[in-house]
């Protein structure tokens, strides 16, 4: 179901249902929301790369459990999108930077795992879709991650006409940030996690945060925040490594040798 690796700053996580386009099941779900509440308390950690085997990386809803949610009450509905939610959230909260790599079919809830991340790869030959407009259902519980990150004037379209659309138009919609062939994709990858790892962990988890608090706050608060975030970076171990290798080039403690 998932295969995850471990290392010492990179977590590696896969979803592992070949055979079923790595389709969600409630068991998928919340193993993909624990292990990314677990990843949230490693403070060494400074990425996470998440993908999927076979031939795509996931077609959304699978086809048994959608037959299941048709016979759930409106509460048990509600309980059962909760939980897809607290998914996705666990990723887009996450304070360890996620990369995403998206090939194949990526449609329904498989867009929301894309739209939590914060920097995406696909195949050239990748499609996508908003199916839920078809099956007389609805994106909602994906919908505030992927209109956050594609902005809402592409997602109104795709979203209310669940035309499929090419990874060139989900790259200029603002899904994603690369598009390539199989070895491109997997050299961009590779070369972005490497990037990471050299970075002061403490300082991307800040650096997330000010995605996340930017919506929220007025421009007089995100004056104070941002304020308070660089200063705390400044007279913090790391920040003061970091400045010290700047001006001397003495290695941090946090460099990866």
């Amino acid at each position: 179901m998932l295969e995850i690796e471990k290392k010492e700053y990179t977590y590696r996580i896969k979803l592992k249902r070949p055979e079923l386009h790595n389709a969600f099941h409630p068991e998928m779900i919340e193993g993909i929301t624990n292990f990314f509440k677990d990843a949230s308390q490693n403070k060494e950690l400074r990425a996470i790369y998440l993908s999927g085997e076979g031939k795509s990386f996931c077609a959304g809803a699978d086809l048994n459990w959608m037959k299941d949610m048709a016979s759930y009450s409106e509460e048990e509905n509600y309980k059962d999108a909760l939980a897809l939610y607290d998914m996705f959230e666990a990723i887009y909260n996450c304070p360890v930077t996620v990369v995403t790599k998206a090939h194949g079919n990526v449609y329904g809830g498989g867009l929301g795992l894309l739209a939590a991340s914060d920097i995406v790869a696909a195949e050239k030959n990748t499609k996508f879709c908003f199916s839920e407009v078809k099956w007389g259902l609805s994106p909602a519980t994906i919908s505030p991650f992927v209109i956050n990150k594609m902005g809402e004037s592409f997602a109104r379209e795709y979203m209310l006409t669940a035309k499929r659309f090419s990874a060139t138009e989900a790259l200029a919609g603002g899904l994603l940030n690369f598009v390539g062939n199989d070895d491109e994709v997997e050299d961009y990858v590779i070369s972005t996690l490497d990037a990471l790892v050299e970075n002061g962990p403490h300082a991307m988890r800040v650096t997330k945060q000010l995605f996340a608090k930017y919506h929220s706050l007025s421009v007089k608060e995100n004056k104070d925040f941002t304020a308070k975030s660089i200063a705390k970076c400044r007279v913090g171990s790391e920040g003061q490594e970091g400045l010290k290798f700047f001006l001397t080039k003495e290695i941090p403690s946090w460099k990866v040798k």
